[in-house]
């Protein structure tokens, strides 16, 4: 069989000797809009290869598309620091930053010392080391800025890609970025920036390494042949020494998807709330109306107020990590961890809903005066109609990313799409009236579940493709 030909608008991307990077792109696009084109280029090891431009010619889309390219050629292999670098201003700077480094495979297992001492030797060296306990949300710009140089400390890539370095940083902080730069040149690295600004080492960060700047315009990327030449004759040809890379495998990058989730959760206690206020509120109005009568239609108000309950909650799911930019790094920099990335999400909301929703639940049993029977039916059908329901519910809310928030979408494909948990769900917990076994339709829902889960790692891995795009 035939493989498919390379997408002419993605990058090319080959090793030659010696330590050079030569990249052929066809067409360079951005939402359909072409920005550059026949772009051929190499970026030599031991060379500063500056990239200026104006704003929107193509840089970042430039930077990002290499980085997609490396990256999935070879996990780990490139190194994308951008503005949007996915910091959540819930956390501290401390845990921010072993999250980051535990996702570039910087660290090892959760838990170990040296991790601990490893992050605040980093936050030491970019002078954060005093904010460390701090939320992100209270650091200046010029502070966020620094605690992204961190990640190039931590980093073991061998090709940096910096877009807009030098936006906020102050003068002390250019100095550490050069510093950092000469030394990861120095061993054979490549490093590609990419800034409308002209880029002058400071004083006291003098440069040493050869320079070579780029202009993109036109449609293309243009650089003198003389000094293009000159810097590559002059450059750094050590080969690369490859640093052992703790990888960040399947089941690493679920904990960490889910530790950090954890860590998120304590800073904002407050989202536990609304779901289950609005399904107290939804039992308590049922069960004043009803007053007591057959169990049947509060079996029923109760289904479906537990499923808009988990309904409503699905649209934030992921739009806060879109929004900073953490799907974009994990995309870019941590690709392999991708559909651990949901899977992790989607089980802490799982484990979530479980434990807020489940414990409401049992006032519909105090109202009505459910059996004892009864009583454990119902909530336990109410638990695996939830395991059945997230996953599903986790595709649909990528789904509304991919359309711009379009809430309306989730509430009309997710309702139709859930009636099967609300048919199975209805007879697991009326089974004990009828005289009959729950576990077939328990069974269902586990299925339903389990199955959910195992397809919706590869498919919510495109999904996040397409976001991206």
């Amino acid at each position: 069989m035939t493989q498919a030909p390379p997408s002419k608008h993605q990058p090319q991307c080959r090793w030659s000797q010696p330590g050079q990077l030569d990249v052929e792109w066809p067409t360079l696009q951005a939402g359909g809009v072409e920005l550059a084109h026949d772009l051929h280029f190499t970026l030599p090891a031991g060379v500063l290869c500056h990239v200026r431009g104006n704003n929107g010619c193509g840089k970042s889309t430039l930077l990002k598309g290499l980085a997609n390219a490396l990256n999935q050629q070879r996990p780990g292999s490139a190194l994308l620091l951008s503005p949007a670098m996915g910091f959540r201003g819930e956390l501290t700077v401390l845990q921010q930053l072993t999250v980051h480094a535990q996702s570039l495979g910087s660290l090892r297992a959760p838990g170990n010392g040296e991790n601990l001492f490893a992050v605040e030797s980093v936050l030491e060296q970019v002078n954060l080391m005093d904010w460390r306990y701090e939320w992100v949300s209270t650091l200046s710009a010029g502070q966020t800025a620094r605690l992204g140089l961190a990640l190039l400390l931590l980093s073991k890539a061998r090709v940096w890609l910096l877009d807009e370095p030098l936006n906020t940083l102050d003068h002390a902080g250019q100095a550490l970025l050069n510093t950092l730069m000469e030394k990861h040149l120095a061993q054979g690295g490549c490093v590609l920036m990419a800034s409308h600004q002209t880029w002058l080492a400071p004083v006291q960060g003098e440069r040493t390494s050869p320079f070579i700047t780029w202009e993109l315009a036109g449609g293309r990327l243009q650089c003198p042949t003389d000094d293009m030449q000159a810097a590559t004759q002059s450059g750094n040809t050590a080969d690369w020494v490859q640093q052992p890379n703790d990888e960040l495998g399947w089941m690493k990058a679920l904990g960490l998807a889910m530790r950090r989730d954890r860590w998120l959760l304590n800073s904002s206690l407050q989202t536990l709330a609304w779901s289950a206020l609005f399904f107290w509120m939804v039992l308590s109005l049922c069960g004043f109306a009803l007053q007591r009568t057959e169990l049947q239609p509060a079996r029923t108000l109760a289904w479906v107020s537990l499923l808009l309950a988990v309904l409503l909650t699905v649209k934030d799911w992921f739009a806060e990590d879109q929004r900073v930019g953490w799907l974009q790094w994990l995309q870019h920099n941590a690709p392999n961890g991708v559909g651990q990335y949901w899977l992790g999400r989607c089980l802490f909301q799982l484990v979530q809903h479980v434990a807020v929703l489940l414990p409401v639940t049992a006032l519909l049993v105090v109202q009505f005066q459910f059996t004892g029977a009864q009583a454990l039916q119902f909530l336990w059908a109410s638990a695996s109609g939830v395991l059945a329901m997230v996953p599903l519910l986790g595709l649909l809310a990528l789904l509304v990313l991919l359309t711009r928030g379009g809430t309306a979408l989730l509430l009309v494909l997710g309702l139709p799409l859930l009636l099967p948990v609300l048919v199975f769900g209805l007879e697991a917990t009326q089974a004990a009236s009828l005289g009959r076994s729950a576990v077939a339709p328990l069974m269902v829902l586990w299925g339903m579940g389990v199955l959910g889960f195992l397809l919706g790692v590869p498919v919510a891995r495109r999904l996040f493709l397409l976001v991206q795009e």
